[in-house]
């Protein structure tokens, strides 16, 4: 029996692009064919930079807001908790007793 220390291993850059659009395939089943089967290549490439678990709350984020918006595809601007997962606009945390 094999055992890890630890989580999986992330996934490698080239590998992402596969893991985006299973990722992708898995949340848009559960909005019954309201979206494209293809994720646009200008989301999939912001996405590979991400790490899997942000990117899958990211891309589902995007797809509430977009089919909120009668849109066929999600998209990640303009959205307060999208700039958040991306790690924009993040506020500065202060730890009492420790030096910045």
């Amino acid at each position: 029996m094999l055992v890890l220390d630890g989580a999986a291993p992330e996934p490698v850059p080239r590998q992402m692009r596969s893991v985006i659009a299973s990722i992708h395939r898995g949340i848009i089943a559960g909005f019954q064919g309201w979206f494209e089967p293809d994720l646009p290549r200008s989301v999939a490439d912001r996405l590979i930079a991400i790490h899997s678990r942000r990117a899958r709350h990211l891309l589902a984020l995007a797809c509430m807001r977009a089919a909120n918006q009668g849109q066929r595809n999600p998209a990640l601007a303009g959205s307060e908790a999208a700039r958040h997962l991306m790690g924009h606009g993040r506020p500065e945390l202060r730890r009492p007793g420790f030096l910045a």
